[in-house]
C-alpha cells in the first residue's frame, strides 16, 4: 500500500527494497533502492504480514521476521528443508510450503508445526507455492508415490522409479492404455497369451494396462478385459486447501506437475496457477463459501517459456515468465476490453506459442547475462513435462531434482531403494550414477531416461544439450559461518589420519570418482561432498534422516567416528555442512 517493493536475491543473502516515488516536476514514476535486509543464507519466498517482512530461506531453511518501519529482524525460527513459499492468513498463522519436505509447515509465533497432510499412505507431496483466501489457504503441489503398489498377489514390478507396473492374473472391467502409444516392453511377461476378450469388446487393447489417475480420454481406452498390468502414476498433480486447521484435498490429475506460483482473484473466487513444464497457466474456480463442489480448472493460457511469477491487478493478471524473461499481461474478464495504445509497452514482443484468448501483450525484457543455445534448450529439457521423450508418466528431470537438487524421497526401483542424486553444482567428469557405471553424462542421461523413465529418448542434440545445462547448473549459496571455531576444527578432524575422510572423499569436489563396497550393499561411487547439507536423507537408499546418524551408523566403514568427543563430532559436522 505504500509503494514499496521487496525482492529476495537468493545469490546473496540479501533481501532489496524499493520505494516508489513520484516526480513534483515531470510526475513520473521511479523506484528509489533502499538499504537491503541481511537475511540468511537464500531467501526465497517473501510475504507480508502487516508491518512485519516474512523471509523463508531455502537453503538456511529459515523464516525470519523483519520488523518494515525499524528494519530490524524480530525473530527467526529453523524449518523443515527446502521452503520455496510463504503467505499469511487473515487470522496471523503463517504456512511455508517445501519442495523436498514432503510437509505444509504452520508457524505460530516460535512454534514450528509440521502438517503431513493425507495423500494415501506412502504418497509424499512437493510444493512451490502459497496463497491466501482470507482464513483459507491454497496449497497447489505434487502429490508423490515412490512406491508400487504392495499386493502379495501380484509379481515383480516391471523397471522404472516409483509408479511402475504391477500385474496380476484377474479378468475385471477397466482402463488399458492404447499399445499404438505405450507398446509393451521387450521382455515383459504377455498375460494375453491364450486368452480371448468378449467379442462384443471392440475397445480391448493388448497394452499395458490400467491407468488409474490419467484422466486425458486420448490417452486410455474403456474396455472389459485382462487387466494385467497395472500402471501406478508416480506423480499427480494436487490441490490443497487448509480451513482453519483442516486440510482437504482434489486430485487433478497430471495437468501440472511442476506448479510454481499461485494468486488469487478474491471477488471472482479463483486461483491462477503456473505450470512450469506445460508453459501455461490455469484457472481454478475455488466455488462460493460453503461451496461442497470441489475445485476445478476452467480454463488456461499458453505463455512463454518457464512460468514462475503471477501477480493480480485488478481484472488483470500478469505473468512472469523467467526462462523467456517475458512479462505477459492477461485480461480475466470474460470478454476482455481492447488494450488502450497508450499502455502498450516499447519493448519487442516475445513469441509465444499460439497466442491464447484474453492475453493482452506480452513483452520480452532484456537480460543482464548471455547464455548460449545449448544451455536455454538444455534448461527447458530439464523442466519439461509432459514430454514422452523424457518419461512415460509425464515426469520432468526437474520432479527429482528440484532446482537441480534431490527431492529427499526414496523410489522403488529394480536395484532397491535409490535417492535421486544432488546435481547443481556437482556434475563434473565422471563416472556417473550411484555405482559409477556410466561413463559419460551423456550415456547416464540417455539410460536414465529410457530405461528408468522409460521414455522414447532424446535426440543427440538435445541430449548434448541437456548436459550443457547440467555443467553449468550453479549449487548453493557458501554459507556464512565457514570461517568459524567449530567449522577450522572440523576440517582438521577431516584432513586427519585419525578419522580417515580423505582416503575417498579428496580434490576440489571431494571424491576420488571410485567404486568401493563400505557394507552398504555392494559397490558404490564416491558420492561428492559438495552441499552435502541439503543432500539427505544419507546413503544411496535414504536410510538415514541426519547427517550425523549416518557418520555414526556407519563408522568403522566409511572413515572412524566413536572415538570423537561430542564437540569434536559435532565440529566435523558442522564443517560437512559447510561444504
Amino acid at each position: 500500500p505504500d509503494g514499496s517493493v521487496a525482492v529476495a536475491l537468493r545469490d546473496r543473502a540479501e533481501v532489496a527494497t524499493f520505494v516508489l516515488e513520484k516526480s513534483t516536476e515531470t510526475q513520473a514514476l521511479s523506484f528509489r533502492k533502499g538499504e537491503p535486509l541481511e537475511t540468511a543464507v537464500e531467501p526465497i519466498a517473501l510475504a507480508r504480514k502487516g508491518s512485519e517482512l516474512l523471509v523463508a530461506t531455502g537453503w538456511s531453511h529459515t523464516l525470519e521476521r523483519f520488523d518494515l518501519e525499524t528494519r530490524t529482524k524480530r525473530a527467526s525460527v529453523d524449518l523443515p528443508k527446502e521452503p520455496r513459499a510463504v503467505v499469511a492468513r487473515a487470522d496471523g498463522t503463517v504456512f511455508v510450503s517445501h519442495a523436498s519436505a514432503g510437509v505444509l509447515t504452520r508457524v505460530l509465533g516460535s512454534h514450528v508445526l509440521p502438517m503431513k497432510l493425507d495423500d494415501g499412505p506412502t504418497n509424499v507431496r512437493q510444493g512451490f507455492a502459497l496463497a491466501a483466501l482470507g482464513n483459507d489457504v491454497i496449497a497447489p503441489d505434487v502429490s508423490v508415490n515412490p512406491e508400487d503398489m504392495n499386493d502379495p498377489s501380484m509379481e515383480e514390478p516391471v523397471g522404472g522409479y516409483g509408479g511402475g507396473m504391477r500385474c496380476n492374473n484377474t479378468w475385471r472391467p477397466g482402463w488399458t492404455l492404447d499399445e499404438a502409444q505405450f507398446p509393451r516392453r521387450a521382455g515383459n511377461k504377455d498375460p494375453w497369451a491364450g486368452k480371448t476378450a468378449d467379442a462384443k469388446d471392440g475397445n480391448l487393447r493388448r497394452g499395458v494396462g490400467a491407468d488409474f489417475l490419467h484422466n486425458d480420454p486420448k490417452r486410455v481406452v474403456p474396455a472389459v478385459g485382462f487387466d494385467t498390468c497395472v500402471r501406478m502414476m508416480s506423480n499427480t498433480f494436487t490441490l490443497h486447501r487448509v480451513q482453519g486447521q483442516t486440510p482437504t484435498v482434489t486430485h487433478m490429475g497430471t495437468t501440472c506437475l511442476l506448479p510454481r506460483a499461485v494468486a488469487i482473484h478474491a471477488g471472482r473466487r479463483e486461483a491462477y496457477l503456473a505450470c512450469l513444464g506445460t508453459n501455461r497457466v490455469h484457472t481454478i474456480a475455488l466455488g462460493s463459501e460453503g461451496d461442497a463442489k470441489p475445485p476445478r480448472i476452467t480454463r488456461d493460457w499458453k505463455l512463454p517459456s518457464g512460468p514462475m511469477g503471477l501477480a493480480v491487478d485488478g481484472d488483470a493478471l500478469y505473468v512472469w515468465s523467467q526462462f523467456a524473461h517475458a512479462l505477459t499481461r492477461i485480461s480475466l474478464l470474460d470478454e476482455p476490453k481492447p488494450e488502450p495504445a497508450k499502455a502498450v509497452a516499447k519493448a519487442a514482443p516475445a513469441k509465444a506459442d499460439a497466442p491464447a484468448t484474453n492475453v493482452l501483450a506480452t513483452f520480452a525484457l532484456p537480460r543482464e547475462t548471455a547464455r548460449t543455445a545449448d544451455v536455454d534448450l538444455g534448461r527447458e529439457l530439464f523442466h519439461a513435462s509432459g514430454d514422452t521423450r523424457i518419461s512415460e508418466d509425464g515426469r520432468a528431470c526437474a520432479s527429482c531434482h528440484p532446482d537441480g537438487r534431490t527431492d529427499g524421497i526414496s523410489w522403488s526401483t529394480p536395484s532397491g531403494k535409490r535417492k535421486p542424486l544432488f546435481l547443481a553444482g556437482r556434475v563434473g567428469d565422471g563416472p556417473f550414477g550411484w555405482k559409477g557405471e556410466h561413463k559419460t553424462l551423456g550415456e547416464h542421461i540417455t539410460h536414465t531416461i529410457v530405461a528408468n523413465l522409460h521414455g522414447s529418448g532424446l535426440t543427440a542434440a538435445a541430449t548434448k544439450s541437456l548436459e550443457a545445462y547440467l555443467k553449468v547448473m550453479p549449487g548453493p549459496p557458501a554459507t556464512k559461518d565457514n570461517l568459524s571455531g567449530p567449522v577450522i576444527r572440523g576440517k582438521q578432524l577431516f584432513a586427519s589420519a585419525e578419522v580417515g575422510c580423505t582416503g575417498c572423499h579428496r580434490g576440489q569436489t571431494f571424491t576420488d570418482e571410485e567404486r568401493h563396497d563400505v557394507g552398504t550393499g555392494g559397490e558404490f561411487r564416491t558420492p561428492s561432498l559438495r552441499s552435502i547439507a541439503g543432500a539427505g536423507p544419507y546413503n544411496h537408499g535414504g536410510k538415514y534422516a541426519s547427517l550425523g546418524d549416518f557418520l555414526k551408523s556407519t563408522d568403522g566403514k566409511m572413515g572412524h567416528t566413536a572415538q570423537l568427543p561430542p564437540e569434536d563430532f559435532n565440529a566435523l559436522v558442522l564443517y560437512l555442512s559447510s561444504l
